[in-house]
């Protein structure tokens, strides 16, 4: 008896919440059910995200069949514990969810924009000029000019040019595959769960985790403001923790400052072969432990610079003339 009657009084429940949502939904067409509010939160902070460019305006986007298939295999696709049914049967049980939070206004139907190729040729062809210039003037002066000295060193600038073309090349490859792609808001606003089709975020919820920080920052600035009622050994221990706090932080930035003369110094010394960095990662974007790894960077260049290939290539020359000029002078007194 107690059994059914518990029964009975769960289903009670189910049933008042449903009728409950559903006032709530006839009053408010755009507020969210309890089941639509967690299928956003977990597409929003559990799907990868990407990004993308709406107006010039950094964006958080994703892409429809990534969702579907995220939402097939998540926990909402398997019913509950407690006897629950499963808030998505099948894909277009998905599809279906994914329109409904559409029309809420969860997100935007967006339209890649494709690059114009103009724009693109043109920055090959600035970012190139220097590099093919150089090859022509190497090439140049290798055919005219008959000294080992002088081909040695223009080969190398040569090479060293068609590294850097080459190297930049790369570089661009990589950016347009990571680069954020250029959106605009689509004409036809719905979910069309096809491969390719981009949305755009306007769901923005607040995080558990910043709320938790919110309440530990007010916690301590009011921990703060009562310092000089704190006991007298914590306000010692804190005072030389702060001491110590500051020095280390003035010996990291001495550390970033003088990385600078030294890798100059080692440079001016090797004539531009050696390049050497201590604490190479330190001002780098990465973590706490790896700014300190490795502790020593270097790379000791074959190719000369072409200020050091130039001088190469003066004293060379002064050389030759030397030589032609003696043998010019045994000639004439013979």
């Amino acid at each position: 008896v107690t059994a059914k009657k518990s029964a009975m009084s769960e289903v009670a429940k189910r049933k008042s919440k449903r009728k409950s949502a559903a006032i709530d939904a006839a009053e408010d067409p755009c507020k969210l059910t309890p089941d639509e509010e967690a299928v956003a939160k977990a597409l929003l902070w559990e799907l990868p995200s990407k990004e993308g460019k709406l107006a010039g305006m950094k964006v958080g986007i994703f892409l429809a069949d990534e969702a579907i298939e995220f939402l097939l295999k998540s926990r909402f696709a398997s019913p509950g514990k407690d006897g629950k049914e499963a808030v998505i049967k099948d894909a277009r049980a998905a599809t279906q969810l994914m329109s409904t939070l559409l029309a809420k206004g969860l997100f935007q139907r967006a339209l890649k924009l494709q690059k114009d190729k103009r724009s693109s040729r043109r920055e090959d062809k600035t970012g190139s000029k220097r590099d093919e210039k150089a090859i022509e003037k190497a090439d140049q002066q290798s055919s005219k000019e008959d000294s080992t000295a002088k081909v040695a060193a223009v080969d190398d600038e040569a090479a060293a040019a068609r590294e850097r073309r080459e190297k930049r090349a790369r570089e661009r490859q990589e950016k347009r595959k990571r680069g954020r792609p250029r959106l605009e808001i689509h004409e036809l606003q719905a979910f069309v769960p096809n491969a390719g089709e981009v949305y755009i975020w306007h769901y923005d919820p607040t995080r558990p985790r910043n709320v938790v920080l919110g309440f530990l920052m007010v916690l301590g600035s009011i921990l703060l403001c009562l310092f000089p009622m704190w006991p007298l050994q914590l306000r010692t221990g804190t005072y030389y923790l702060s001491i110590g706090a500051l020095c280390l932080l003035g010996g990291l930035i001495s550390l970033s400052l003088l990385r600078y003369p030294l890798f100059g110094l080692i440079w001016c010394l090797s004539l531009g072969r050696l390049h050497f960095w201590f604490l190479p990662n330190l001002t780098e974007d990465v973590g706490v432990l790896e700014s300190f790894v490795p502790v020593i960077s270097y790379d000791w260049s074959t190719t000369k610079t072409p200020a050091v290939a130039s001088t190469a290539a003066a004293s060379s020359t002064g050389t030759a003339e030397a030589s032609d000029g003696a043998n010019n002078g045994s000639k004439k007194t013979n």
